[in-house]
């Protein structure tokens, strides 16, 4: 029986030393391997220093893109505004030159034209009536 023990005993440590010779030592003792606990990304912090300005970029572009584009409207909005100005004083401009160029009694006319017209005159002797139904 003893023979049978030491006979299993070898077979054994034997099948143990054939199924993984790296896992055990010189004598057949299971070597004990430290678990290692998997390693952390490290982070680069150059990359993500690179990253984080091309963003902080990208964003002030944006933005400034933006506030330009909203002063280029507000400048054609003034630019405009001042285009219909001129017509306007360039109409009045050939009006007076009408009125310069016209005659003593063309411009006696005019004048009292303007009188009735702006200024609700009316000459001696003359009768006004005025409608007031509004029709």
């Amino acid at each position: 029986m003893t023979k049978n023990i030491a006979e299993n005993k070898n077979s054994f440590s034997e099948s143990v030393k054939n199924t993984s010779d790296s896992q055990h030592d010189k004598y057949g003792k299971p070597v004990l391997k430290e678990i290692k606990k998997p390693e952390k990304k490290k982070i680069n912090k150059v990359g993500l220093t690179i990253k984080l300005a091309l963003v902080v970029f990208a964003v002030y572009a944006v933005i400034t893109l933006l506030n330009q584009h909203i002063e280029i409207l507000e400048k054609q909005q003034i630019l405009s505004d001042l285009e219909n100005q001129i017509m306007v004083q360039e109409i009045k401009i050939e009006e007076i030159q009408k009125v310069k160029d016209y005659s003593d009694e063309e411009n006696k006319e005019y004048m009292e034209q303007i009188a009735r017209i702006e200024l609700d005159y009316v000459k001696n002797g003359e009768r006004v009536f005025v409608n007031v139904t509004g029709s």
